[in-house]
């Protein structure tokens, strides 16, 4: 503990209230959290697109 009294008190206030926070944020989320879906991932386009696999729409003029 600290040689300050009042500094033990803030921190035993501080923890408190923490703890408080704690539990109403994860009450919250409980309660309401169906109403947030969730987002999927995305997959990374920078790598599919410098990859072999993919071909987008390629003719030539001369196919037409």
């Amino acid at each position: 503990m600290c040689d300050n009294p009042i500094d033990d008190i803030k921190d035993i206030i501080d923890d408190g209230l923490d703890a408080i926070n704690d539990i109403i944020d994860e009450t919250i989320d409980f309660l309401f959290g169906w109403l947030i879906p969730d987002i999927p991932d995305m997959p990374d386009f920078e790598a599919m697109l410098n990859g072999d696999g993919i071909m987008v729409n390629k003719r030539s003029s001369a196919d037409s």
